[in-house]
């Protein structure tokens, strides 16, 4: 079982902007942004679908 690392989505940007993971370690992102967002995979491994303020998506890798 890996870790769980948190990414907020805030003023249009990642914090972190960085991160480092493992296989088995899950990403879980944070939308705290009055605006929806998605955390999307460039090569459409994953989308988290729209993401209104306080919600999350997480995805293990």
């Amino acid at each position: 079982m890996g870790t769980t690392v948190e990414v907020m989505i805030e003023d249009f940007k990642f914090t972190p902007k960085e991160i480092r993971i493992s296989v088995g370690d899950t990403i879980k992102w944070t939308n705290l942004d009055s605006e929806p967002h998605t955390a999307t995979d460039n090569n459409d491994n994953f989308d988290s679908g729209t993401l209104a303020k306080g919600e999350s998506f997480s995805m293990t890798f």
